[in-house]
């Protein structure tokens, strides 16, 4: 019935809980449903989970996406969707996975995914590396990790330059795609549906934001630096929104940040629709982390004539008057 429902009407509001429970409805039916909802940043994770579950050749571009992502659970998913499709050997398809272990190096509790990520270049690139972490630190990790970096910067040195930007985003490319944006152009209705398409108001309104509110942004930041804040969410994120590292009993790794706190637990938002809850006693670990929740890539495919619809409805988000 939600199915039919959501088929039915283009606006009907989808959420992380309702892409669940259509996990119970069979691949041929729910796939295509989820892939249409894909530009919706809001719920890639929640779909990559459930496209995960039958992994087809058609969503191997999504999975490598996926590898971007703050959730333990959707990485290793997506690690072992793209393990059991066939393999790509382009160099291309190789440049997420080395980002995903550059990310793992400052991460040395993460073992086990630097394993997976490993064994899985290694196939698409049909090499063998004999790489041995020893003690679990940045700096050795780094270093044990160095000859893998270095093998693909001398195969594919056009490409060397992606593994290390931590989101793949070129600076010049965005440089010289902003100088060509009729800034006078823009549309607010059409870059409002923009917005709304990338997830944008999902994490940037309500009273439960998870990311700094954005009335009056135009004014506060000048454009270079507020497209510069969306394509690398990561590169300065304000102390409010930063999110923990959260280590449990069994080794889980939860990454979000701490919606509620008290005596008996947490509560940690991971993601724009997802919460996980931990028990005190549960809790291992709990470190800073300068990773943002603002997902990566939230500008990609755009049109210069998009860029400009889009900063001119953010022109349009007034701070309100009191009276």
């Amino acid at each position: 019935m939600f199915l039919k429902a959501a088929q039915k009407d283009p606006d009907f509001t989808w959420s992380g809980p309702l892409i669940e429970l259509f996990s119970a409805l069979p691949a041929k039916e729910v796939f295509p449903a989820l892939r249409a909802q894909w530009p919706n940043y809001g719920l890639r994770d929640a779909i990559l989970l459930r496209l995960a579950e039958k992994p087809e050749i058609a969503d191997r571009e999504k999975f490598l996406l996926g590898l971007d992502s703050t959730e333990q659970q959707v990485l290793r998913v997506c690690l072992s969707a793209l393990q059991s499709l066939p393999r790509d050997p382009t160099a291309q398809a190789m440049v997420p996975i080395l980002r995903l272990l550059r990310r793992l190096e400052q991460e040395p509790k993460e073992w086990v995914l630097r394993k997976q990520a490993l064994a899985l270049l290694m196939r698409q690139a049909g090499v063998t590396f004999d790489v041995h972490e020893g003690a679990r630190d940045t700096v050795r990790l780094k270093q044990a990790y160095e000859p893998v970096f270095r093998w693909f910067g001398q195969q594919y040195p056009s490409l060397a330059k992606a593994v290390h930007e931590s989101n793949g985003e070129d600076p010049a490319v965005w440089e010289r795609l902003l100088k060509t944006v009729d800034w006078s152009g823009g549309d607010a209705a059409r870059g409002e549906q923009i917005f709304r398409t990338r997830a944008c108001q999902t994490c940037h309104t309500g009273s439960r934001a998870l990311g700094p509110d954005l009335t009056g942004v135009t004014s506060r930041f000048s454009r270079d630096d507020l497209f510069t804040a969306i394509i690398y969410p990561s590169r300065d994120v304000a102390p409010a929104y930063r999110t923990s590292v959260i280590e449990t009993q069994n080794g889980q790794l939860v990454t979000g940040i701490v919606a509620f706190e008290s005596a008996d637990g947490l509560i940690v938002q991971t993601g724009a629709t997802t919460t996980v809850r931990l028990a005190t006693p549960d809790i291992v670990s709990r470190l800073p982390s300068n990773r943002s929740l603002m997902p990566d890539g939230l500008l990609k495919d755009l049109k210069p004539s998009d860029l400009a619809d889009l900063y001119r409805y953010l022109q349009t988000l007034k701070p309100r008057v009191s009276q």
